[in-house]
């Protein structure tokens, strides 16, 4: 759901501003993901890859769908690896004015050993990083204020990793 509100916030912001939207999905490789199960099977992983993200491709097109504006240039994009280095290293390689992120709030030994994606993206990202929590989803799915100091060029959508 943070996602979801997060990708209709950044479609209406960047309609306001005239910018394009990218759609971004990170697979996390499932080498990585499984490093601290006891058994990994390894015959089939490139099978076990290609799903995800013909799954996350998938996933991104009804969304994109979903959310498409006419006035708005939207492309979805799918990358592999660790979820805050492939979003940073994107937003860096295209040229992102901003990236907008819905996150939830960890709270508790994990929130502070852990942190999360969202946290280390605002931490790492080289623009501005728009975080939308989950606990203002009612109030995000309305469009941006009209008169925004900002002009935007590209904006990002983060809509996740293949474990959200």
């Amino acid at each position: 759901a943070h996602s979801e509100a997060a990708l209709h916030y950044a479609t209406a912001l960047a309609s306001r501003l005239g910018a394009a939207l990218d759609l971004l999905h990170v697979v996390e490789d499932p080498v990585a993901t499984l490093a601290w199960s006891s058994a990994i099977e390894l015959s089939g992983l490139s099978e076990r890859r290609n799903a995800l993200v013909e799954e996350a491709t998938l996933h991104l097109d009804r969304y994109r769908s979903a959310t498409a504006d006419p006035g708005v240039p939207t492309q979805a994009v799918v990358r592999i690896g660790q979820p805050t280095a492939v979003i940073t290293e994107y937003a860096r390689s295209v040229g992102v004015d901003l990236v907008v992120m819905g996150t939830r709030r960890q709270s508790g030994l994990a929130g502070m050993l852990l942190g999360n994606v969202a946290a280390r993206v605002v931490r790492y990202a080289p623009c501005p990083v728009l975080t939308l929590h989950t606990d203002v989803i009612g109030r995000v799915t309305e469009s941006p204020r009209t008169a925004l100091p900002l002009t935007l060029g590209y904006a990002l959508g983060h809509l996740g990793t293949s474990r959200e």
